[in-house]
């Protein structure tokens, strides 16, 4: 809109710290039908803007509406950054929090528990687990069960339990496994498959009992 003399233009507001205000253009700023407000630009001369200024001064708020636009949006982009890490440092402290229960409630366990990966190479073992076999953590990382198999357990056992847990199922048996310090002893195992979130086998959990006791026992 044109308002081309304050003085004697109906639609003009008499206002008295305004009245050297003799012309104004007001045009809308809009992006994509969105309006954003109005940009007016005012002049102590009667009929100061013809045509081509009216075009002219459209054509900027056309590209002030964008850039104003824009600032919006860089805005609400670094409030929803500022958010999500708030929610990430959150959760972070969560899930430590959850590590540390997970880890105690593995050394407090009187059951020797290893992690492998999927190619059965040791990612973890518990106290237990340490002095079932002899071997500290340290020397077992990286490693895989042979580090104390025995050569007595058949090898069909052991084909038996790749097959079972590759195929997604827990395995269950006993094994004759060597001690670091040389000596044999009869165990009690338990494997099991660990999933992603997506169902993907991504490594295994082992659980081992030393049952020579009760095999002498028997025996």
């Amino acid at each position: 809109f044109v308002i081309d003399d304050t003085r004697t233009d109906p639609r003009w507001i008499n206002v008295p710290e305004f009245s050297f205000i003799r012309s104004r253009v007001g045009v809308w700023l809009r992006v994509r039908s969105h309006t954003l407000g109005v940009l007016s630009v005012d002049s102590r001369t009667p009929n100061a803007y013809d045509a081509a200024a009216v075009e002219t001064i459209r054509a900027f708020a056309h590209q002030a509406a964008i850039a104003i636009e824009n600032a919006q949006l860089a805005a609400a982009i670094r409030e929803q950054a500022a958010q999500l890490s708030v929610r990430v440092t959150e959760r972070t402290v969560e899930l430590e929090r959850e590590r540390r229960r997970l880890q105690a409630i593995l050394d407090a366990a009187g059951e020797g528990i290893l992690f492998t990966d999927t190619h059965g190479v040791i990612e973890y073992v518990n106290p237990a687990m340490e002095r079932l076999t002899g071997y500290t953590r340290s020397e077992v990382l990286g490693q895989t069960a042979r580090l104390w198999s025995s050569g007595r357990t058949l090898p069909a056992v052991y084909d038996q339990m790749w097959r079972t847990i590759m195929s997604g199922e827990i395995w269950i048996g006993e094994l004759v496994n060597r001690h670091k310090d040389g000596r044999l002893y009869d165990c009690a195992l338990a494997i099991a498959p660990l999933r992603d979130a997506t169902d993907q086998i991504v490594g295994y959990v082992g659980i081992q009992r030393d049952v020579t006791h009760h095999k002498e026992l028997d025996r």
